[in-house]
């Protein structure tokens, strides 16, 4: 949402292209990488940057390439998700498109926990940004 998750010391203005994608992409704090993959050591002491593209089967790439691909995640990534089944929107409550489909005041309840600040999309979206976003604004805007 507006200022869901903000922590004031985060730069969230660095942005860097994939190396597969070549799409732009967001700077993630390392400890949100370092939650989502399966095997946390790899992570070197580096920037690590977010790629949305639903095609691209990269989900993190440091400055130095470094590349980490959908295998290596602990979790399904919502917005590479073809199947709307499997598509995760709230990492902070566990709402899927599906819940979504069958409820879309589900919403509302998710805005309600973020003004409470009860959110941790920081850490818990792979993406590090707020999950209302990913909420689509009607049900018939992602149609299985």
């Amino acid at each position: 949402m507006q200022e869901c998750c903000n922590n004031s010391s985060n730069t969230r203005t660095k942005f860097s292209k994939c190396p597969v994608s070549h799409n732009k992409c967001s700077l993630v704090p390392s400890s949100c990488v370092q939650f989502h993959i399966k095997n946390p050591h790899s992570i070197k002491d580096l920037n690590y940057y977010f790629c949305s593209d639903p095609e691209c089967e990269v989900v993190y790439f440091s400055e130095k390439n470094h590349l980490i691909k959908k295998s290596e995640i602990k979790i399904s990534i919502g917005v590479k998700e073809q199947n709307n089944k499997k598509r995760i929107l709230c990492y902070c409550f566990s709402i899927s498109y599906q819940d979504f489909k069958g409820d879309i005041k589900l919403k509302e309840y998710v805005v309600n926990k973020t003004k409470s600040k009860l959110c941790n999309c920081i850490l818990l979206n792979p993406s590090s940004k707020c999950c209302l976003r990913d909420f689509p604004k009607s049900i018939s805007e992602n149609n299985e």
